[in-house]
């Protein structure tokens, strides 16, 4: 596998200060820096560097400094040549040059004397120490993410492969991973710069299915610049592939079928059929040149087709069972549990069934890249998810779920040079996602079926024709293993999140001091809105301690949620930075920085948002008597039954 892992050097300073709590940033780029010595070992200032992408063409020039020093900032990821040039001596080439993003690629060169139309190569070898940084990261490249083991093309499960990292527990928002100790949700996720992130969970977008659009990611780990905030988690920079001055594409199609598998020892067992799987993962890439060395585009499309039903047991009640049930309600609920269709001698496991599932998604990403000059590049990428997934419920009609994410994100960055050492980088960037889940008997009116002696609807209960959304059946339990009837009660719900940032960050080498200052500053301006509604337990939840509590309409708890639960968020956090890395000697850096930040409080846009508050109202209890609260009193006498 291609990664490279970094190392603090005992020789490497590092000191940086912070100021509160916020959000990772940083550019999906890199930079090179390394020395120029003449034969005799001396460093030799004035030399003329040019970097050249060997993709697109595109270059950068510098010049060393009296220390025979240089720096080339802001940098695409890609391959690179390096030419190093000075009267009297014979042209350096280094015929590649690896940029990485986050990384710095140290290159160091000695001149030969000669004319300078002759020229000598350079083969560029990885330091054993890193000197230019004191940032720990990992960086995984495209030969990696191709070559490497995939379930479900999740590439960012290749961020286990850093130092530090392990898999989530289970029940932790996020998901993917902790790193050095950190929740998961405090992992920052950058594509092309810009947050990737489901800001009301804290996890990444992991709908993108862009395994083959990615380019490289690279996941920072402890020792942050100034230009990063909040730094318990990881910091992983996503970059999507660029084309190039030649067309590449790609197909691709993987396929696993139950056709091909044998039944497993449980389904057999039972006396079931073996699950059916049909999973069918495709798509396509394809890259090159609008306009030769000014202006490329790459295109990447994949498709998740899945049906993976699984055979599931429970217990329904039998005739006899069926033959108590003397309470109206409970008579009427009886048609949604199927009869017994198995048995099994001391078990009371009676009814097996075929539960489906089904996921069909796509993944979409565009991305145009843009040269006006050497001073002026502009890129703009557009990434968007769509998909569908349904979970039948384990009894007919029941129980079932159906959700409809979509993520969007797009990012627009133009990079203006300035002078050699002095480079502004602009970047505004947007991502939305929304998820809704409803249940599959949406749509049902419970109130037919829960009515009073004196035949009107019971209080609570949703009436399926005034609200369609949180209409269908209560959540039902009765215990000593029956199939609950109804869907679990967190359903329906539904967010939106919508996040637009605005970055600006400035570069400079410094040509006092030697140029052994490289300073970076810039601020970044962010707007969070959210939207959301859990209407799970508007259809209510009852349990039953026994059947025969059930046959008799005995309701040992019941629950419904009242008020409304859309809640509109909004907050505008943001964030200003500054930062030097002063390279004190050839092998001695000093990473220093400050940071201001401002989080944002989160305020209703809409002021609908409620809560439960006991002591304010009346309450009413399963006895059909009212509790009124007086918060004026302590204990028993603060307690009146009417």
């Amino acid at each position: 596998m291609a990664k490279r892992s970094q190392f603090v050097s005992p020789l490497l300073g590092s000191f940086l200060l912070f100021a509160g709590n916020g959000w990772l940033y940083a550019s999906p780029v890199g930079s090179v820096a390394g020395v120029v010595r003449d034969p005799s070992g001396a460093v030799a200032g004035g030399v003329k560097l040019t970097l050249t992408n060997l993709s697109t063409n595109a270059r950068a020039t510098t010049s060393t400094n009296p220390e025979g020093e240089f720096q080339i900032l802001q940098l695409t990821p890609a391959n690179y040549s390096l030419v190093a040039e000075l009267a009297g001596f014979k042209a350096a080439t280094v015929p590649s040059v690896l940029v990485q993003v986050d990384q710095v690629t140290h290159v160091e060169i000695t001149l030969e004397v000669g004319s300078p139309t002759e020229t000598v190569r350079v083969e560029a070898a990885a330091p054993l120490l890193e000197n230019d940084k004191s940032t720990l990261s990992n960086v995984v490249d495209t030969r990696a993410i191709a070559n490497m083991p995939l379930n479900a093309r999740q590439y960012l499960d290749l961020a286990l492969l850093t130092p530090g990292a392990i898999p989530s527990q289970p029940g932790q928002q996020g998901g993917g991973f902790n790193v050095a100790g950190a929740r998961s949700q405090s992992n920052t996720f950058l594509l092309d710069g810009v947050s990737n992130i489901d800001t009301q969970i804290g996890a990444a977008l992991g709908n993108f299915r862009i395994t083959d659009a990615v380019q490289e990611f690279a996941v920072q780990t402890s020792v942050p610049t100034a230009e990063f905030g909040r730094g318990q988690g990881a910091q992983v920079s996503i970059v999507s592939k660029s084309g190039t001055n030649q067309f590449h594409g790609t197909a691709f199609e993987y396929l696993r079928n139950s056709d091909f598998d044998a039944a497993d020892f449980f389904t057999n067992k039972l006396g079931g059929v073996k699950n059916t799987l049909h999973r069918n993962q495709y798509g396509a890439t394809f890259g090159g040149p609008i306009r030769k060395d000014k202006t490329f585009f790459f295109a990447s499309w994949e498709g998740f087709r899945q049906v993976n039903p699984t055979v599931s047991s429970t217990r329904v009640p039998t005739a006899a069972e069926r033959a108590q049930v003397i309470d109206p309600i409970s008579q009427a609920l009886l048609q949604f549990w199927p009869m017994p269709n198995t048995s099994r001698p001391g078990s009371t496991i009676n009814y097996i069934a075929n539960v489906g599932a089904s996921t069909f998604d796509n993944t979409g990403l565009i991305k145009i890249d843009h040269s006006f000059s050497e001073k002026d590049q502009l890129s703009g990428r557009w990434a968007e998810y769509q998909g569908t997934a349904v979970t039948a419920g384990m009894l007919p009609l029941l129980g079932g779920t159906s959700s409809t994410p979509v993520s969007r994100s797009g990012v627009v960055t133009e990079t203006h040079v300035f002078a050699p050492n002095l480079l502004n980088e602009f970047r505004f960037g947007f991502s939305r996602n929304t998820t809704f889940v409803t249940v599959t008997d949406s749509g049902f009116d419970a109130s037919t079926i829960f009515r009073g002696p004196d035949g009107n609807p019971l209080p609570g209960v949703v009436n399926g024709k005034q609200n369609v959304l949180d209409s269908g059946l209560p959540t039902i339990g009765v215990s000593g293993g029956f199939a609950t009837l109804g869907t679990a009660n967190n359903y329906p719900q539904g967010r939106i999140t919508n996040t637009y940032e605005l970055f600006d960050n400035m570069s400079w080498v410094s040509p006092f001091g030697a140029g052994k200052h490289s300073f970076r500053w810039g601020f970044h301006i962010r707007r969070e809105e959210a939207r959301r509604f859990l209407d799970g337990s508007f259809r209510g939840t009852f349990n039953f301690q026994s059947w025969s509590d059930f046959a008799a309409g005995l309701v040992n708890t019941s629950a419904f949620h009242t008020g409304s639960t859309l809640a509109y968020w909004r907050r505008y956090p943001w964030d200003l930075y500054w930062q030097d890395n002063y390279k004190i000697k050839d092998n001695l850096t000093l990473n220093y920085g400050i940071r201001y930040e401002y989080p944002s409080a989160i305020y209703q846009t809409r002021q609908d948002a409620t809560n439960f508050i006991p002591g304010v109202g009346a309450v009413l209890l399963g006895t059909n008597q009212v509790l009124t609260i007086d918060p004026t009193k302590v204990g028993p006498a603060a307690l009146t039954l009417t």
